[in-house]
């Protein structure tokens, strides 16, 4: 600050530097908005961190418009929200905040249907089989979000022992029959 200069004067040269300052910090911010990914973050801390990055290119002076924000929603949201950015995609004129709800709310019954696949367990249940069918709590497998589904040679060997447990049952209740069915 030189001594003759003027409160004005000195406003006029603070105000230039900031100005000076403002093209490199938008380029800055403008790359940051544009490449900017979801991540591990929620779909609610995820648009919080753009609006805060659209909010700061306004202060610089390049304001982002709403479908900017939206495209750039779509851009960055993690990929197993395929199906609803295509939803978000195809809805017009659909605002930041409607398709930011769409993605929140997909994340929700997503969250929701794991919670529900992970506390399910399947439980077969056999004939006369009674408590000693089922296996202690040490043995049992733990809990999977994929039905198990037997190798077909597991369920034919499993309908041979059936078919032979019939017969045999048969055969001892009714020895006379079983030999003659053998001449």
């Amino acid at each position: 600050m030189a001594e003759d200069q003027t409160a004005r004067q000195l406003w006029v040269a603070i105000s230039n530097k900031f100005q000076a300052n403002k093209a490199p910090r938008a380029i800055f911010l403008s790359e940051d908005f544009h490449s900017m990914t979801q991540g591990d973050l929620s779909v609610m801390d995820f648009g919080k961190k753009m609006k805060l990055a659209a909010d700061a290119l306004r202060e610089v002076g390049h304001p982002v418009a709403e479908p900017t924000l939206v495209l750039n929603l779509l851009r960055g949201i993690h990929p197993k929200f395929s199906n609803t950015k295509d939803i978000v995609a195809g809805t017009k004129d659909i605002t930041f905040d409607e398709a930011l709800n769409q993605f929140a709310l997909k994340e929700l019954r997503m969250a929701n249907e794991a919670k529900v696949l992970s506390s399910t367990a399947l439980v077969a249940a056999t004939k006369d089989c009674g408590s000693s069918c089922r296996p202690s709590s040490s043995t049992a497998p733990p809990a999977s979000p994929v039905p198990y589904h037997p190798p077909l040679f597991v369920l034919l060997a499993g309908a041979v022992v059936l078919a032979a447990d019939g017969f045999f049952n048969f055969w001892l209740s009714n020895p006379q029959a079983a030999t003659s069915t053998r001449r």
